[in-house]
């Protein structure tokens, strides 16, 4: 199982969070047409278009005028260009890095129940970027993403409840989030249910696949 402590990119933590209202239509990708909707104060098209600077579609990839526009939907309360303009304060894209800038927006995505972002300000609190560092805090941040089905967030849950580390470890809480991560067939998670099986007697293995699929019974499935 992956130490809890290992070292990970929040680069790639950002290109996995980062989410997009792309519409169908949008996929022609009409950049005047979304401009004129930004620049008229629409907060969607104004995170689309951000997006679309990011990523270089329709339009030079320009991440300083990502990051603007991105500011102006996050402004208007717009849930996923706050997650987004986090990740470019986490990384430094098109913005000075600033871990406190970050952990403010992530924590206002998260607010909105943006499950990422949820599952993002909990490793700035394990880590004490931005925030005090508070593995408890981190916890609950963990659990809030987890339920509301982000596979990352269950499996850092397990991994936290698995450990140890911080709290009382409770191998039968973690199987149980591991498994239900590994329903959204993430990997990982599939690995991490395993290996914890080996160590577990038959009854706890039990517990923790009841306790599993209570949740996906009564789940309305995963969020962004």
């Amino acid at each position: 199982m992956n130490d809890f402590r290992r070292m990970v990119s929040w680069g790639t933590l950002f290109l996995m969070m980062a989410v997009l209202p792309l519409r169908a239509e949008d996929t022609g990708l009409d950049f005047e047409k979304t401009k004129a909707a930004a620049e008229a104060g629409d907060a969607t098209a104004q995170t689309r278009l951000a997006w679309m600077y990011q990523e270089g579609r329709g339009v030079s990839k320009d991440e300083v005028q990502a990051s603007q526009w991105y500011l102006r939907a996050a402004e208007k309360g717009e849930p996923i260009a706050q997650n987004n303009l986090a990740g470019f304060y986490v990384d430094g894209r098109g913005v000075k890095k600033d871990h406190a800038e970050a952990a403010k927006w992530y924590r206002k995505a998260a607010d909105q129940n943006v499950s990422s972002a949820q599952n993002s300000l909990g490793w700035m609190y394990i880590r004490g970027q931005g925030v005090p560092k508070d593995a408890i805090e981190a916890a609950a941040w963990f659990k809030k993403a987890a339920e509301g089905g982000n596979a990352k967030a269950q499996i850092n849950l397990g991994e936290m409840l698995f450990q140890g580390e911080y709290f009382a470890p409770d191998w039968v809480e973690a199987y149980k989030w591991f498994m239900i991560a590994a329903a959204q067939g993430d990997k990982e998670a599939r690995q991490n249910r395993d290996h914890l099986a080996q160590m577990m007697p038959y009854e706890k293995i039990d517990e923790g696949r009841a306790r599993a699929q209570t949740f996906l019974q009564s789940s309305t499935g995963p969020q962004k």
